[in-house]
């Protein structure tokens, strides 16, 4: 899943991508909630794919540069 993720956004379909983030949260929250305090769960893959979709996000909304004549 996190695979698909990474391509969406390589393939700038972000909307995409933020489709699959959400389920990858979902699969993530069952997960903590199914093997408790097991130290190999955490959240930094859920936090990076956060981080790189909106600063993708970002990049994408910034205004293209105006080329001088």
């Amino acid at each position: 899943m996190e695979d698909v993720f990474n391509q969406a956004c390589l393939n700038g379909d972000l909307a995409t991508a933020g489709e699959l983030l959400d389920v990858l949260t979902k699969m993530h929250e069952r997960r903590k909630i199914a093997f408790g305090r097991d130290r190999r769960i955490n959240d930094d893959t859920i936090l990076r794919a956060r981080a790189e979709l909106e600063r993708r996000q970002r990049v994408r909304d910034l205004p293209l540069p105006v080329r001088a004549n």
